[in-house]
């Protein structure tokens, strides 16, 4: 080989491990996510104002109630989301989940509220 091209191949390969060696001695320095921890489980006694099929609603905000959510009535009998008085104070265990409605994983009704039903909405709202 010439003596320039001797040159630019050592100078490359200089420059490989100049960029290298950082990279094996300390590990790449972008890594890639875990997933996320579970979200924090929260819980408050809170007004539920109406529901849907698959949520309650709190002030704007909805919960998510899944076929896993236990939801109990004033006596703590198991009840279904569809059987659930609105609007009612309750005690509610959820947990937060990143850029989504936080969900629901205990209702507990403690005290209806004047045109508690569980029709929702209500006969006559719409």
């Amino acid at each position: 080989m010439p003596k320039s091209y001797r040159d630019c191949f050592v100078h490359a390969i200089v420059l490989c491990f100049v960029f290298l060696i950082p990279f094996l001695l300390f590990g790449p320095v972008m890594v890639f996510a875990e997933s996320p921890p579970k979200g924090s489980v929260r819980s408050g006694s809170m007004t539920i104002e109406g529901k849907s099929n698959n949520a309650i609603v709190v002030g704007e905000r909805h919960f998510i109630v899944a076929e896993s959510t236990t939801i109990l009535d004033v006596s703590e009998k198991k009840i279904q989301l569809s059987d659930l008085p609105v609007p009612c104070e309750a005690k509610i265990e959820y947990q937060l989940r990143m850029d989504q409605d936080p969900l629901c994983l205990k209702i507990i009704v403690k005290r209806l509220l004047e045109g508690s039903s569980k029709d929702w909405p209500p006969p006559g709202s719409e």
